[in-house]
């Protein structure tokens, strides 16, 4: 199978995965919020029913990512720089206002960060892109910090950080946030091992609307990588 096709593929089976599960979500959250008898009629779902549904279209997002990889792999070093590029250019097209020299370092290092920790650099890219919009400078009011807004206090101890201002430097940000990610992606502090949409909810610190804004922008972003 030619990169193109696969690429196509690819991109419509994630387009596929994420429309259901925001499909999914939409429904749960009017059956929770409607509790009587003819909507319970009218959906006929249970909230455990969801959950087991949701697990399934996180599974086959995560089957189809590792395929990818593979692929990528089998490709060597010239599809790592690819990757690189891809990012780099999405970064450019979508934000222009940041810094030549900033997006290369980004670029590079979730490139290189991803592939250290095994998780899918698309991934990482949709979460920066809602954390932070690639502003390492970021800081929230609960005082999450850079490019993935670690919070220092939670993490700060747990990492080995022991300089809440060091988690707005590229590398060591990027570090910090897929290591939390992968923290619960193995199943830890509530985490379903394997389970994408659990790992993000508890990333965040339980938010729905958070998965659904990741996953939307994981998919851009495969998107925009078939188009240039």
């Amino acid at each position: 199978m030619n990169r193109e096709k696969f690429n196509r593929i690819f991109i419509i089976s994630i387009k596929v995965l994420v429309i259901l599960f925001f499909s999914l979500i939409s429904i749960v959250a009017v059956y929770l919020k409607n509790d009587n008898d003819r909507l319970k009629s009218m959906i006929n779902i249970t909230t455990e029913d969801a959950v087991k549904e949701a697990s399934k279209l996180t599974q086959s997002l995560a089957s189809l990512t590792k395929e990818y990889e593979s692929y990528k792999e089998k490709h060597g070093q010239g599809s790592i720089n690819l990757e690189k590029k891809a990012i780099a250019a999405y970064i450019k097209t979508n934000y222009r206002r940041v810094p030549k020299e900033l997006v290369e370092s980004i670029a590079i290092n979730v490139v290189n960060k991803s592939a250290k920790h095994n998780i899918p650099h698309e991934l990482v890219v949709a979460i920066i892109e809602v954390e932070s919009d690639f502003n390492p400078l970021a800081v929230s009011s609960k005082d999450a910090r850079g490019l993935m807004q670690v919070t220092f206090s939670v993490w700060g101890k747990k990492l080995g950080i022991t300089d809440r201002f060091v988690l707005h430097e590229v590398d060591i940000g990027i570090d910090a946030g897929i290591v939390i990610l992968k923290h619960y992606l193995e199943g830890h502090d509530g985490g379903k091992k394997g389970d994408l949409a659990t790992a993000l909810f508890l990333y965040v610190g339980k938010n729905k609307e958070y998965v659904s804004k990741v996953l939307t922008c994981m998919g851009n972003f495969v998107l925009f990588k078939s188009s240039i």
